[in-house]
């Protein structure tokens, strides 16, 4: 009895040995892969066929409080702070004025008798930044600049401008300027006597040309 029990425990032990060895049996073991190395794509530049720039977001109401404070009074010894200039946008309809960001026009009115009144008109160009219009108005007639803030607020009126705006001195006469609220029209006028039209001068994104 002794040798076949031992025969038969050999056979099962070659047999269990053998499913381990055999090639076709570790087959069914899924390989483990080395993971693979990332992998880094150039990023890809998003385009805009509308360029966004600073001076494009600007409302005629910035362009009021970055205009340089000494073209703001009217005698030497005034001024005009940030602060009065921000109270002036907030309690623009309260005093009668005009605060329309959509056409780039203001109308301000600071201190009592309407005087001085400022009013803000802005001419956008192209390529760059809109020219900025002043008129301030009071009982001796309109000071009127035109301001290229590319330029560092340069002033620019006679350059882009046409038309005399300093009165006579032998003439007894006051300019007076109307700049646009709606369109691309600033109207001259002398008031003397009676009320004369001067001319009417249209921007052509460059500069006023005479109608």
């Amino acid at each position: 009895m002794l040798p076949k029990l031992t025969t038969t425990l050999l056979s099962l032990l070659m047999t269990s040995c053998g499913s381990i060895s055999n090639p076709s049996n570790a087959s069914q073991v899924a390989p483990v892969s080395a993971p693979n190395p990332a992998i880094n794509l150039p990023a890809i530049p998003v385009q805009s066929d509308r360029p966004v720039s600073l001076a494009a977001r600007k409302t005629v109401a910035d362009y009021f409080m970055e205009i340089p404070r000494q073209y703001l009074k009217l005698t030497e010894g005034d001024s005009i702070s940030g602060i009065d200039r921000q109270k002036l946008l907030t309690e623009a309809k309260q005093s009668g004025g005009i605060y329309d960001l959509n056409n780039g026009y203001l109308k301000l009115i600071r201190g009592g008798d309407l005087c001085p009144t400022y009013e803000v008109a802005i001419f956008n160009r192209p390529q760059a930044s809109p020219l900025v219009a002043l008129n301030i108005s009071c009982t001796i007639g309109d000071d009127v600049k035109i301001f290229d803030p590319d330029r560092g607020w340069e002033i620019v009126t006679k350059s882009v401008l046409p038309v005399n705006l300093s009165p006579d001195p032998n003439m007894a006469y006051t300019v007076t300027v109307n700049l646009p609220r709606v369109g691309r029209t600033i109207e001259v006028y002398h008031e003397g006597d009676r009320k004369t039209l001067v001319g009417r001068y249209s921007f052509n994104d460059k500069q006023f040309v005479k109608q």
